[in-house]
């Protein structure tokens, strides 16, 4: 899988958590808070985002290295920045 394909992939993904989680109701029956929603996001997508990285072989050492040092750390800004996109309207882009 090529970087591109992997960026696309992980804000997919990261879409499709979020719209889990916010009809996610806890062992109590109640709804996530924020928080918890957004610890639970980041668990999620760094696991994925590990997983995809050492599950795929055309992914050279050095790319693998970059995105498990540099790019996994910042997953709790990347999902914040997407959810910030998702909620935001810009208007004449969005309806």
């Amino acid at each position: 899988m090529s970087i591109k394909e992997l960026i696309k992939k992980f804000k997919d993904k990261t879409q499709r958590v979020i719209e889990t989680l916010e009809n996610a109701k806890n062992l109590y029956g109640e709804y996530l808070k924020g928080e918890e929603k957004k610890g639970r996001l980041d668990e999620v997508m760094t696991k994925w985002v590990t997983e995809q990285v050492e599950g795929d072989k055309k992914i050279k050492m050095i790319t693998k290295w970059i995105i498990k040092r540099y790019i996994i750390v910042q997953i709790p800004y990347i999902t914040q920045m997407i959810f910030d996109l998702i909620k935001t309207r810009v208007e004449g882009i969005t309806e």
